[in-house]
């Protein structure tokens, strides 16, 4: 019996690698004969034209009457090879659609975010330490009295329909995703300002209510400038698609998708100023979606796929390594978290709640997410920003210590009462049991939240792990539909506001329901902050404020992995954090010599 299931096994080892051999040669063929076709017929010059409307095959990967068409002087046309800095198509795979292609009312800090900062691009980019770094504005100042921030704009920018870029473009940004709320992540911060100025096309002034130390990131690197002349004819710019002939920046524009399939960009502007050290971007981008990262790993490894854009974890980044798959990584700026909605009967309770952080055993939960790559967290401050960090015993979060978590519930006076194993809260006598919203197709996600679960059930609490659709997981999210979730800050940049965005109690991505009096202080005094020392007392503050109160439970901060083919690509650089991550790489990504 024993040799026929190693024969079996065998057997159905060989047949999966003849598949993938099949797959591999049924690739190669195909893009063999559409460069055939492409060399072999004449092509319409010019910028391939094509909205957003979902076609009705799936792509191949040879690119039908390319933007490199040129005249070749002898009464015809033909399609130029680019040069050898510069790619004619780059594919990547990644794990789910957007939310949605609208750049404003996006929350999606995976494929949401990428393609927004590809055709809609912020005034300021990060650097490789998450510093602000010149993008559609060239530089921006800060008036003595706080009051004031200017930004100065490119002069060299037009949208793809060829009107020029100005600071008409920026005010009207504003008041979509301020005046009218189109932003959830921007309602907050774009509140302090009182009056927009535009003294001319390439000034634009955001004049504050008070001074605001921390309104110049948070603005200058989240909001995604969208074209005036295009969005102030739409009557409701909230629900609009933006799937069809959308007019964009740049440097990548969307050309067609298939939800589920994928999604293709042309290239705009080939000399794009944020693409490290002069490179030549990709002539075309395309997007494949795939339900999970083996299928991800898969694709790669059968040629579908140049580069996993989304992070895969380190036990299958190792074996791809190993097979002669290249590896780039990053850091987050953010972190994992368990966030509670503070109006559920049992995670009202503050006792309960720190119990539940002194149950969770951290490295254990990170290695089974991650394969232990990360840094385990004991502050709200991720580890990057190690400056910020207080000094301060009180700052840290209660560390592992089931037993005083035994104890300290059982004083509360939860008991378990019917003998299930399960504590029943004082008073109403349930079981205290709740669920945990987390992304179902999120492999870290789901490993992380059985630990969390046992190490829960190990102190009498039981855990309903909830796995969602991330689409839902987001809807969910934002009406307060759970009881608690498991979730990652794309990036908390600490001196930039993003903790103000966040834990503001009137933000609408503010999840915990209800203020917290010691957070809601803290919040305050860091949007009022004019200095970075203010700012810095303002972020200790709330960081003991949190660890006291326990509303939100940072876990690790991650450390990210992607893997490419290194015969087909070159120069692949991820930079810190999960949303932009290796899309900002992409700009400088070249063939393989």
């Amino acid at each position: 019996m024993e040799m026929e299931m190693k024969g079996m096994e065998m057997k159905m080892k060989k047949m999966r690698v003849l598949k993938i051999m099949k797959i591999t040669k049924m690739l190669r063929m195909k893009i063999w004969l559409a460069l055939m076709l492409a060399l072999l017929t004449a092509c319409g010059a010019g910028q391939v034209g094509g909205g957003g409307a979902t076609g009705s095959t799936a792509p191949s990967d040879a690119s039908p009457a390319s933007p490199g068409v040129v005249n070749s002087g002898q009464g015809g046309q033909e399609a130029a090879a680019p040069g050898n800095d510069q790619l004619a198509l780059l594919r990547l795979g990644m794990l789910a659609d957007p939310d949605t292609l609208n750049p404003l009312t996006s929350i999606d800090g995976n494929a949401g975010h990428w393609f927004s900062a590809m055709s809609y691009p912020p005034l300021l980019l990060p650097d490789q330490n998450a510093n602000p770094l010149p993008n559609l504005a060239e530089r921006y100042e800060v008036s003595d009295d706080g009051l004031d921030v200017t930004f100065y704009l490119r002069g060299d920018l037009a949208w793809s329909d060829g009107v020029p870029f100005t600071s008409a473009d920026v005010a009207y940004t504003k008041y979509l995703a301020g005046d009218l709320r189109l932003s959830n992540v921007l309602t907050t911060p774009l509140e302090a300002v009182e009056e927009v100025r535009t003294p001319d096309p390439r000034t634009v002034i955001f004049h504050l209510k008070s001074p605001t130390y921390t309104f110049v990131t948070a603005i200058g690197l989240r909001l995604p400038i969208v074209p005036k002349h295009i969005w102030e004819k739409m009557d409701d710019p909230k629900s609009f698609l933006n799937e069809e002939d959308p007019v964009v920046m740049g440097p990548y524009r969307l050309r067609e998708f298939r939800r589920g399939e994928y999604y293709r960009f042309d290239l705009i502007k080939d000399n794009w100023p944020a693409a490290p050290d002069g490179a030549r971007p990709a002539k075309e981008l395309l997007f494949r979606v795939y339900p999970d990262v083996n299928g991800l790993s898969l694709a790669l490894q059968s040629g579908e796929i140049d580069l996993t854009a989304r992070d895969i974890p380190y036990d299958i980044a190792l074996q791809l390594e190993q097979k002669g798959y290249g590896l780039t990584q990053n850091i987050s700026l953010g972190f994992t978290h368990i966030g509670f909605q503070l109006e559920n009967r049992f995670l009202a309770d503050p006792t309960l709640r720190r119990a539940i952080a002194e149950s969770l055993d951290k490295q254990t939960i990170l290695d089974f997410s991650m394969k232990g790559q990360g840094d385990v967290m004991d502050s709200i401050i991720a580890p990057i920003y190690r400056d910020y960090q207080g000094s301060d015993p009180a700052a840290k979060y209660p560390g592992l210590d089931p037993e005083k978590a035994r104890a300290e519930l059982a004083a509360a006076g939860y008991q378990d009462t019917d003998g299930d194993g399960i504590l029943n809260a004082p008073g109403s006598g349930d079981n205290v049991s709740f669920n945990m919203l987390l992304t179902a197709n999120d492999n870290a996600q789901v490993n992380g939240a059985e630990i969390i679960a046992r190490n829960l059930r190990d102190v009498g609490i039981n855990l309903e792990i909830t796995p969602l659709e991330r689409t839902t997981y987001i809807s969910r999210r934002l009406s307060r539909d759970f009881d608690s979730y498991l979730g990652s800050w794309g990036y908390m940049q600490a001196p930039q506001g993003d903790f103000v965005i966040n834990y503001d109690a009137t933000s609408p991505v503010y999840f915990h329901a209800v203020e917290q009096p010691a957070t809601a202080a803290a919040v305050r005094h860091m949007r009022s902050a004019v200095s970075e020392a203010d700012l810095k007392d303002s972020i200790r503050e709330f960081e003991i404020a949190m660890a006291a109160d326990c509303m939100a439970i940072p876990l690790y901060a991650p450390r990210f992995f992607y893997a490419y083919d290194p015969k087909a690509i070159d120069n692949v650089r991820a930079y810190p954090s999960m949303v932009y991550g290796v899309m900002r790489g992409v700009l400088g990504i070249t063939p393989a010599r």
